[in-house]
């Protein structure tokens, strides 16, 4: 099996953070366009997770305007496309209306594709320093992968990981920022189900690998960051190879890692 993920695209106005302007949004919309014909022509991968943070938030009309827009660009791929949101996508777009556009009932939900079983948890940051999953949700998941006989990828906008962001931009310091506050209450239920293979995630605008008893906790680049502070964007996307030995992970772009673990 192969999938591709993008995330972190961030649509939308470009601003200052430090001093130095890290998400280089004017390039998105091409980029996306660039990754959309990359995917159909050339690596075709079985589907694409997005995995959030559509938007930079402006305001509640430039926001639903640039969500709709890559969504529907995103329409254009020739396979499933499986969506996340991210804190920056529901900061001025009511929730509801983000489960509209998407046409979705939950922001939370799995399938089955081919002998694995995807899970796609909601991560809701609000306040900034206060990430979680729904306790609802939580029960869902335990009851979800209680249930699955299937090898499970997980996917999700914030880290589950107990990961080193020393030296990380945007969150050096802010661990509250980045990591979700019940990660180890759900990384227990992922290593006791013994059926999960990797989790995946965004938002940090970095790659790294953090691996908990033997998972490997996978984050990667943002579309857009400029990592080099050098006006460069990133270019990032993932392709992922998954078969009965081992997952292979690579970043490309500018930024790239490549990552393959043995089951």
């Amino acid at each position: 099996m192969r999938f591709a993920i993008i995330n972190d695209i961030h649509h939308g106005r470009e601003e200052l953070s430090k001093g130095v302007n890290r998400k280089l949004s004017r390039y998105s919309k091409e980029l996306l366009i660039e990754f959309i014909e990359k995917m159909n022509t050339e690596i075709k991968p079985d589907f694409l997770v997005q995995l959030g943070d559509v938007v930079q938030d402006a305001n509640y009309e430039e926001d639903t305007k640039n969500f709709k827009e890559v969504v529907n660009e995103l329409k254009k791929l020739n396979c499933p496309v499986y969506h996340l949101v991210g804190n920056h996508d529901y900061l001025n777009i009511p929730e509801k209306e983000l489960l509209t556009i998407l046409n979705y009932k939950t922001f939370w939900y799995s399938c089955d594709n081919d002998k694995y079983h995807l899970i796609f948890l909601y991560s809701r940051q609000r306040p900034k320093n206060n990430i979680t999953v729904s306790d609802e949700q939580v029960r869902w998941f335990s009851k979800d992968l209680e249930e699955t006989n299937k090898k499970t990828l997980i996917f999700i906008h914030h880290s589950l990981a107990n990961q080193n962001i020393k030296g990380n931009f945007w969150f050096d310091g802010r661990p509250d920022h980045c990591l979700v506050k019940q990660r180890e209450e759900i990384r227990a239920l992922i290593e006791n189900s013994g059926k999960v293979i990797a989790v995946f995630n965004a938002h940090l605008h970095w790659n790294n690998i953090t691996v908990h008893k033997c998972i490997p906790y996978i984050t990667v680049q943002s579309l857009v960051e400029n990592f080099n502070n050098n006006e460069m964007p990133s270019k990032s996307f993932t392709i992922v190879d998954l078969n009965e030995k081992y997952i292979y992970v690579k970043v490309y772009g500018n930024d790239g890692m490549e990552y393959k673990h043995y089951f």
